[in-house]
């Protein structure tokens, strides 16, 4: 009987100390991982495609990509700068991360002005503003998946009726 308190207090510690320890450890992940989300819009709000690229690991699955493009890091990278040098004013505009384990969830504005050629079409000169949303997964730092979603309907209407045609 004497042991069985014995075994008893002794879990009971190990859990007082550990649940806390690992509540912390999550908190920390998802404060580390909503400040590299934050990284890595930043980079691609000034081109600085080096520094996006150190925050996606090699093996990056995009499971909504842009039409055409290619798989892994290097396909998310030249879609961005492709996007990028169509309305060399992009920025997004982060409106609210939530994080937690190794997901974060990112609601965004979207906003540029179509000054180079996009889609095949000449540029328009036209501005546009969405919003969109991004569900990352991010293990040791980088990105390993993405799954997004914008409003493209939005953003044609706004370019105008010849924009990507």
């Amino acid at each position: 009987m004497k042991f069985n308190r014995i075994i008893f207090f002794f879990t009971m510690l190990v859990f007082s100390i550990s649940i806390p320890s690992i509540a912390k450890d999550i908190k920390n992940t998802g404060e580390t991982n909503k400040a590299k989300i934050r990284q890595a819009y930043d980079a691609i709000n000034a081109g600085d495609w080096d520094k996006f690229a150190t925050l996606l690991s090699d093996d990056f699955v995009d499971h909504n990509p842009n039409h055409g493009q290619k798989p892994g890091a290097k396909g998310e990278i030249e879609s961005l700068s492709q996007f990028r040098a169509a309305f060399p004013d992009l920025k997004f505009n982060i409106q609210h991360i939530v994080a937690e384990g190794d997901m974060a969830a990112v609601h965004f504005k979207l906003t540029g002005t179509n000054k180079g050629e996009f889609m095949g079409k000449p540029a328009t000169g036209k501005a546009f503003s969405i919003e969109g949303y991004d569900l990352l997964r991010i293990v040791r730092g980088k990105a390993v998946e993405r799954w997004g979603l914008s409003d493209d309907a939005a953003m044609m209407m706004q370019l105008g009726p010849d924009a990507g045609k």
